[in-house]
């Protein structure tokens, strides 16, 4: 006589509850504590040598006033991204320069705060503005939702492959688990950033941007892939816990790194989801800004991730965990 289904035990529904409390905490309060109160630290802005130093001591202490030999490197340090924005000589008065395709909120901050800092201490006050958000993109987080959009299909596409071909599976399979999610990340990659070029008339290189998002997949997806061969189920918690409840408010899509506390700015340009925001928002952007330093931190994933899982397939580890229906609800409900 065959019995019915074994019912849930207590204390696992109980572990249950706890692990899932324990990620809505950790989500809200990382979120909650990078983005709840921006504030402006350090914020470098150029200063042309025409500028008498007494009027940058005028200026707020949010603001780090690097000084260029001319005009013309003091406004090119911002197509770079080595700045924010720059003081030039304006008549009798300063020009406040600033870009808001850098980060609209720290736009705001410049001319808001120095501008009106300046004015106040009787200083005469022009405004401009250098690389304009695109038309379709006024609020300047589009950058940061393509780039969203590639992390989710990185680690969920890393989940729902571990549920075909097994967490674990020989060399072989494993191979073909990388190679499925190869063809995923140029697919999604390459349909997120046509998504957002139309959605927002963007400028830059679209061809350069899904190549972009098809490293971001690839390094999330790898990396997720080498959790699960390490660690079985747990590893979508802790991809998560990484990638979405860290990674996200630290990347400075929203807002921008310089205005983040501490923790989140210094972890979040390590994070394949600030590597990827910075990386895009300067191929759309700024295009003569240097994306080195993002897909450093990128391949550095992508290596690192597909060689632990490779490594460790085939390993033998007991009974092969598989994705539970908990685990799949938590990783979906992640996603922003």
């Amino acid at each position: 006589m065959s019995s019915g289904p074994t019912p849930p035990r207590v204390s696992t529904a109980l572990v249950v509850v706890v692990v899932i409390t324990a990620i809505a905490l950790a989500f809200t309060g990382s979120y909650a504590g990078a983005l709840h109160q921006p504030m402006p630290h350090g914020i470098p802005l150029a200063v042309s040598p025409r500028i008498p130093s007494a009027v940058t001591k005028r200026g707020s202490p949010a603001f780090d006033f690097r000084r260029f030999p001319s005009d013309t490197a003091a406004l090119t340090s911002i197509d770079r991204r080595e700045t924010y924005g720059a003081l030039l000589p304006s008549g009798s008065g300063v020009e406040v320069v600033s870009a808001p395709a850098a980060s609209l909120p720290i736009s705001t901050i410049v001319t808001a705060r120095l501008g009106g800092g300046l004015r106040s201490a009787g200083v005469p006050v022009r405004e401009s503005v250098v690389h304009p958000l695109a038309s379709g993109d006024r609020s300047g987080v589009l950058v940061f939702y393509v780039v969203a959009g590639w992390v989710i299909a990185g680690y969920m596409g890393a989940i729902m492959l571990g549920a075909v071909f097994g967490p674990l599976p020989p060399r072989p399979q494993m191979t073909g688990r990388m190679f499925t999610l190869t063809i995923l990340s140029i697919v999604a990659s390459f349909s997120c950033a046509g998504l957002g070029y139309a959605i927002g008339d963007l400028p830059g290189s679209l061809l350069w941007a899904g190549l972009l998002g098809v490293l971001t997949v690839l390094a999330v997806g790898t990396a997720a892939t080498a959790l699960q061969a390490l660690f079985g189920p747990v590893a979508t918690y802790l991809t998560v816990l990484i990638i979405v409840v860290i990674g996200y408010p630290a990347s400075g899509g929203p807002l921008a790194s310089d205005l983040l506390p501490g923790f989140w700015r210094a972890v979040g340009p390590f994070i394949p989801v600030g590597a990827g925001t910075t990386a895009l928002r300067n191929v759309v952007y700024f295009p003569d800004a240097s994306v080195l330093w993002p897909l450093v931190v990128l391949v550095v994933w992508l290596i690192c991730g597909a060689a632990l899982a490779l490594l460790r397939a085939g390993q033998p580890d007991g009974a092969a965990p598989t994705m539970t229906e908990a685990e799949a609800a938590a990783a979906a409900a992640a996603a922003p």
